[in-house]
């Protein structure tokens, strides 16, 4: 009976001390088995399936449930970490669960829609649809194929051709439309990925000749010898001639892929392919010798792996740069050797490693080489773009990125166009990201004066052997980090008389801080009540001769997943904010609406403005990280940038959770019933029952005058006095079956009552706003920051 009663306790409200008492009372017993299973299955009955999947793993019943039972709900719940403990060492189910989500990926949104309606109309299902569509359900198919280790061709093969027809799409708009590759690297491209796969050579040419691309297409039917089986919309095209010519510039092409020698970056400056065991012995005295070294990688294409693998690694010293075959070398170097090369690189030799944005690179060479030493056993490994920053902030301080433009290299002078026309000179403020946000074509054009011509970047850096200018193209990447190096540093030396060794020291991505030296993280979702008034009252104080305000209602924003944390702030302040958690949804939702400003940061911004969608477009803002900027002075960046001018009206006018602006707001006796009727009342540990009577007179006892005005009118069933609704401001609030409806708003809501802490709901005199979408509670003191506090004297004027 005490295990009973001890395990009804550890799932009462969750799972958190469940282990514990697991341990105490030794639940874990072939008497508590059956109850055990019981209890789970009335969880997943009651659709509970955090605590169900919680307590299936802690006591080991994965061989009791199905997939479609509680793994799958649980994923559409966005509880991925529990069920990767549930299904640690089970095979079988990890298997499973990637062809269940492999054969989701090509479904369109309707189908998608119809597919999961029953699980949203139930609540099973809170991630939005668009997570399982386009390139979301291909990249968390991707994640669980490296997660779980199998092959995709073999358990996802949604995810390989698709990933392929992809890839080659790509190189097709990329080749024909951007013009951002060279045929020669469109040509090693597709006919590796076409090779030896019938299916994918008849898509990429029925695709070709969907575009119009038709000689192209003739091309690739004279190279797999599909004549005879050509699409019919090519026929028409295909003759002696076009035969022939095809013919003609595939041999070209192919001879100018033959085994290169003698190739130099420029005179005096030998590239040297390292291919062989004795080619890489001749390397380690080079390595010792020398005082700086750069270091580069160029990656395997995503159609030959799941994730990004090596193919190429460049040293780069003075005198010759060094293309190590990583291709050729992994099928016959052992792992011994490859530890002696990275050790000797990263460990013995005491020169300076330069990689520009070198994490990435390293964090590809231990995906490649997992057996690679850890970060903290290397030295001296400087990454530029973090020395640039550095730099670029020492010389500019930082507390002033909103009012200023620094101009150590002045890299943002072409990095960041006008929002529009309307906000172009409206306010001086940048941001940091449009300072030091930059690509390394852009630092060699300003530190060095030459382009840096990225046309061979991307190829296919598989193909063997390599061409010329493929050669040349690694070569120069690394070479230049050493010229960039050299011209920065006399910069900040003789001109502006910085500490060099300082920022390197800075800059080296080996010095991890210690957990002592780790400033605390800030919480972006929490400040000082007086800083937000000041800030409020300041930009408004700026805005006020201004020919030019906006009001929150006319400003319509989508954030991206690095700004989720601003986009909630920003609806405090009652600005319509979309948080799009993935880059598809991203895209969607500017797509339908023009409207609507991106907000991003770092390397998104360019990466959204080659979009096919936004080429061109002037609404993508880039905003500060909060590594720069804390949040405050980020929401205030904002507000300056689109000349917002806040009224009392527009504090907390939208959920923070769900965007919307439809709010019941009760007094705390009405969410007090409801607690105590659907929390309460089902905890047997509670030392007094639910009196409905009691809470009832409670209500009917409300002064609305000791609420703010806020009240509410009590409507009671005559044959069940649980069933209550209180009409109150905007809405009414069912308080048995815990909704919330909200005036405007189709349906009920369920109300989060479980996450507010009944002494928050005794309190006299507070209110609360329940969100009539999703059901969120807010009250004053707390998640409202307590606008009130200082509302009043800021917005005295309006009054």
């Amino acid at each position: 009976m005490h295990q009973i009663e001890a395990f009804a306790a550890g799932t009462n409200k969750h799972t958190v001390h469940l282990e514990l008492i697991t341990n105490i009372f030794q639940l874990k017993s072939d008497d508590m088995a059956d109850h055990i299973l019981h209890a789970v299955k009335n969880m997943i009955a009651k659709a509970n399936y955090r605590d169900a999947i919680s307590c299936a793993t802690l006591f080991g019943l994965q061989s009791h449930f199905t997939l479609i039972e509680l793994v799958i709900p649980c994923m559409l719940q966005d509880r991925f970490i529990a069920v990767d403990a549930f299904i640690k060492n089970e095979r079988k189910m990890q298997e499973e669960l990637i062809s269940y989500f492999d054969n989701l990926i090509g479904l369109d949104k309707r189908t998608i829609d119809y597919r999961y309606e029953d699980f949203r109309r139930r609540k099973i299902m809170t991630i939005p649809t668009s997570k399982l569509q386009k390139k979301a359900i291909e990249k968390l198919v991707a994640k669980l194929v490296v997660t779980y280790n199998f092959s995709s061709q073999e358990v996802a093969p949604n995810l390989y051709r698709f990933r392929r027809e992809g890839a080659l799409r790509h190189m097709a708009f990329m080749y024909f439309v951007e013009h951002g590759i060279t045929e020669e690297g469109y040509f090693d491209y597709v006919a590796q990925a076409l090779q030896s796969d019938l299916a994918l050579q008849k898509y990429f040419i029925n695709y070709l000749c969907s575009n119009g691309w038709f000689n192209d297409a003739i091309r690739w039917v004279v190279f797999f010898n599909l004549i005879d089986s050509a699409p019919r919309c090519l026929q028409p095209y295909l003759c002696n001639n076009t035969v022939l010519e095809a013919q003609a510039d595939l041999a070209k092409i192919i001879s100018e892929r033959a085994s290169v020698t003698n190739v130099e970056l420029f005179p005096g400056h030998p590239i040297k392919m390292i291919a062989t065991l004795e080619d890489l012995e001749e390397l380690y005295p080079v390595i010792k010798e020398a005082d700086l070294i750069g270091i580069d990688t160029e990656w395997k294409p995503l159609f030959m792996c799941t994730s990004e693998k090596v193919a190429l690694f460049q040293v780069c010293v003075q005198q010759c740069s060094y293309l190590i075959d990583v291709i050729t070398l992994e099928k016959v170097l052992t792992e011994e050797q490859w530890l002696r090369f990275f050790k000797a690189l990263f460990s013995d030799s005491t020169a300076i490693k330069l990689g520009f944005d070198f994490l990435n690179d390293l964090r590809v060479l231990y995906a490649s080489f997992p057996y690679l030493q850890p970060l903290n056993e290397m030295k001296n490994m400087v990454c530029i773009l973090k020395l640039v920053k550095s730099v670029c902030y020492s010389f500019f301080n930082i507390s002033h990125l909103l009012t200023s433009n620094p101009s150590f290299l002045d890299l943002s002078c072409s990095t960041s166009p006008s929002l529009s026309s309307e906000t172009e000179n409206l306010s001086n403020a940048i941001s940091s990201d449009e300072t030091v946000h930059f690509r390394l074509t852009d630092l060699c054009q300003k530190v060095l004066g030459e382009f840096l011509d990225k046309t061979e970047q991307i190829g296919n850096w598989a193909m063997r052997p390599l061409r010329r200018e493929q050669m040349k193209y690694a070569a120069m990447d690394g070479y230049c980090l050493l010229n960039l190096y050299d011209k920065l540093k006399i910069k900040a030396e003789r001109e502006y008389h910085m500490d060099w060794i300082k920022h390197c020291m800075e800059c080296d991505i080996t010095q991890v801080k210690s957990k002592e030296e780790k400033k605390p993280k800030k919480k972006g979702a929490k400040f000082d009540d007086k800083e937000f008034e000041q800030m409020i009252e300041r930009v408004n104080s700026d805005l006020n001769n201004s020919p030019v305000k906006r009001k929150p209602k006319d400003l319509k924003i989508i954030v991206d997943s690095m700004m989720l944390g601003l986009g909630k702030h920003l609806r405090r302040c009652g600005i319509d904010t979309i948080l799009a958690e993935t880059r598809s949804y991203l895209i969607e939702c500017a797509e339908r609406d023009p409207n609507r400003y991106i907000l991003t940061c770092g390397k998104a911004i360019d990466e959204l403005r080659r979009h096919r969608s936004l080429r061109g477009t002037q609404r993508i803002l880039s905003v500060s990280t909060t590594q720069n900027l804390s949040i405050i002075q980020q929401i205030e960046f904002v507000l300056r940038q689109f000349n917002m001018h806040l009224s009392k009206d527009d504090i907390f006018s939208r959920c923070m959770k769900c965007n919307s602006n439809s709010f019941v707001i009760a007094p705390s006796p009405v969410l007090e019933t409801m607690y105590q009727a659907n929390i309460g009342a089902s905890n047997p540990f509670s030392r007094e029952t639910y009196d409905a009577a009691k809470y009832i007179e409670k209500m009917r006892e409300i002064d609305a005058e000791l609420y703010s005005g806020y009240g509410c009118n009590l409507e009671v069933n005559e044959n069940d006095c649980s069933k209550i609704v209180a009409h109150c401001h905007n809405g009414f609030l069912d308080i048995k079956n815990c909704l919330v409806a909200a005036l405007g708003c189709d349906i009920p809501a369920e109300v989060k009552i479980e996450k507010v802490p009944l002494q928050v709901l005794e309190k006299e005199g507070r209110f609360f706003y329940v969100c009539g979408i999703c059901g969120t509670i807010y009250w004053d003191g707390c998640h409202i920051v307590n606008y009130n506090a200082f509302v009043e004297p800021l917005f005295a004027e309006e009054k």
